[in-house]
């Protein structure tokens, strides 16, 4: 009789791979807003949206270090994590980098607003959101950089794990070395 531990853990591997594939589903797929009635994305949402991709890439993360995916000698099955990621980290630029507004949408509306420069449409398309909506789009636009730059730090262990575990060691050596500075002076 198989020990039911034993059989438990060489199961839960791939129980954690098929969690970190359906997850992967949405990380390799585009942001979509949510629109209004009138067909323009809410920017009000704007953070919230950020939020779920935040918590999506977090269990992802969670998952890989419960199986060590930085360790494993499956290219395949990190290359597969690395396009998501970066799928992921090209949205969230998309979002620090957006301009207040919709100017697609607003261009767009109607025939009047074809006719419009591109720099009145920005205008005009920035009056839309009120200052009441700026808390989600300033908080929006904070975590996805923040967001993006963790990214980037865990395509690198990905990609090169050696490198990471060095460049940590390195870090805490010279933090070693100033703590000893300041307790000798």
């Amino acid at each position: 009789m198989i020990d039911f531990v034993k059989q438990g853990r060489d199961e839960m591997y791939e129980f954690v791979r098929k969690g970190i594939n359906d997850l992967l589903g949405k990380l390799d797929l585009p942001i979509n807003l949510p629109k209004d009635k009138d067909g323009f994305e809410k920017e009000n949402k704007l953070y919230s949206v950020v939020q779920s991709r935040e918590e999506i890439y977090k269990a992802v993360c969670d998952l890989m270090d419960l199986i060590k995916v930085p360790e494993s000698d499956d290219q395949d099955f990190k290359n597969k994590i690395i396009n998501g990621l970066k799928t992921t980290w090209h949205e969230l630029t998309k979002i620090t980098v957006r301009n207040i507004g919709n100017v697609e949408n607003f261009m767009s509306d109607d025939e009047e607003n074809e006719s419009m420069s591109m720099e009145e449409a920005k205008f005009y398309a920035s009056q839309r959101v009120t200052d009441d909506l700026m808390t989600s789009i300033s908080k929006a636009k904070v975590l996805a950089a923040k967001l993006s730059y963790q990214i980037l730090d865990r395509i690198e262990l990905l990609e090169n794990p050696d490198a990471v575990n060095d460049k940590i060691l390195s870090e805490q050596q010279t933090s070693s070395i100033a703590e000893r500075y300041v307790e000798n002076r």
